[in-house]
């Protein structure tokens, strides 16, 4: 495995966990307008 390949991994790791960040954020957002809205 040379550098770059090494490299391309590093940035498609990068990318994946930056998809699952902002999925999290979308559900915890989802949850947070469910819960306030609920007492309404």
């Amino acid at each position: 495995m040379t550098g770059t390949d090494a490299l391309a991994s590093l940035n498609a790791l990068y990318d994946v966990a930056g998809q699952i960040r902002a999925t999290l954020i979308e559900l915890q957002a989802q949850v947070r307008i469910t819960l306030s809205g609920g007492d309404q």
